[in-house]
């Protein structure tokens, strides 16, 4: 059995990998900010896309996004903002937020393009 820790280090390589072939770049792998923090920050030729990886050792994934829940998007959403505050040559691309879920026992991956939308949160702080 993995830890924790070894488990979201492989499914974060593995998702990285899969959305590389798919024609993403990575931008930054783990991006911290107070609280927050972002698997995956990649692009592709007209979004800056913030990404999620959920991982589980067993059982099926369903394509509901209740895998991440309305705090995790508003933290997900505000450590996104900073990013781009102190990143400003990514200003100009349009923002999306995708989630990867991975099952690695069976090594399984869905990836969820638009999981979640910041229009959704209305709580989400000006200043930053």
């Amino acid at each position: 059995m993995l830890h924790n820790t070894r488990k979201g280090y492989l499914s974060e390589q593995l998702a990285c990998y899969y959305l590389k072939r798919q024609g993403l770049s990575l931008i930054q792998r783990n991006y911290r900010h107070q609280q927050g923090e972002i698997d995956l920050i990649m692009q592709d030729h007209a979004h800056l896309i913030f990404i999620e990886v959920k991982s589980r050792s067993q059982g099926a994934f369903t394509h509901e996004c209740h895998h991440i829940t309305p705090k995790k998007q508003r933290t997900i959403i505000h450590t996104s903002q900073h990013f781009i505050m102190r990143h400003a040559q990514f200003s100009d691309l349009a923002i999306r937020y995708d989630a990867v879920l991975i099952c690695l026992r069976r090594l399984q991956l869905v990836w969820l393009a638009h999981a979640f939308h910041p229009e959704s949160h209305n709580s989400i702080p000006t200043t930053l």
